[in-house]
């Protein structure tokens, strides 16, 4: 089983992430290898040619996460394209693809804001006042991707505000829908209880 999570930054990935690698047996993680900004990457076409073929012949689980860093404004319809090809043809080689994204776009912006603002992108923080109506645009532009890629692949998009949301009938039937067997449920169930958000009130 090769699991690929993937959404806009702020969507949850990471938590779910790690719910299903620590509870999944005989599962290897791999944490966000197409984000160029971290140490694992596979920017280059030989890397990540040499990534998608240990994936492909890999004999245990793989979860993978992935977030969205590419900036989709104001690029032409070509290059968009390009974007949705690329993810395309790296998503080949996992059989069960996750998108996650948010609902509240607002509430998505104002998270991106506060992890750029202190550097803050997987520890528990504070609400805090701040100005995030110039990253609106952005998420939505992340979204329009997410929304594509669900069409394409004709899967559906998994709302962060359902998945946190602390409904074990709607958890469970997300597990039951991608055919994910849990050595540990209850590990899971707490990774994703709201009381363990990363924002606290």
């Amino acid at each position: 089983m090769k699991i690929q999570i993937f959404g806009p930054p702020r969507s949850g990935t990471t938590s779910l992430y790690e719910a299903l690698r620590d509870n999944i047996n005989y599962t290897m993680g791999l944490f966000e290898p197409l984000n160029p900004g971290m140490c694992y990457k596979i920017n280059k076409k030989k890397k990540k040619i040499n990534h998608l073929n240990i994936i492909n012949n890999c004999k245990i689980n793989i979860i993978e996460k992935n977030v969205i860093t590419e900036n989709p404004l104001h690029i032409s319809d070509t290059q968009y394209q390009k974007i949705l090809t690329s993810y395309k043809l790296y998503f080949n080689s996992f059989d069960k693809l996750i998108f996650l994204v948010r609902k509240n776009v607002e509430e998505s912006a104002k998270s991106l804001a506060i992890a750029k603002a202190f550097q803050n992108w997987h520890q528990p923080y504070k609400d805090v006042n701040i100005d995030y109506t110039s990253l609106l645009p952005l998420i939505k532009s992340f979204n329009q991707i997410m929304e594509d890629l669900s069409e394409h692949y004709n899967i559906p998009l998994i709302y962060y505000e359902n998945l946190y949301s602390g409904n074990l009938n709607y958890i469970n039937s997300f597990l039951k829908y991608y055919n994910i067997k849990l050595h540990n449920p209850q590990g899971f169930y707490t990774k994703l209880n709201p009381k363990n958000r990363l924002k606290h009130f």
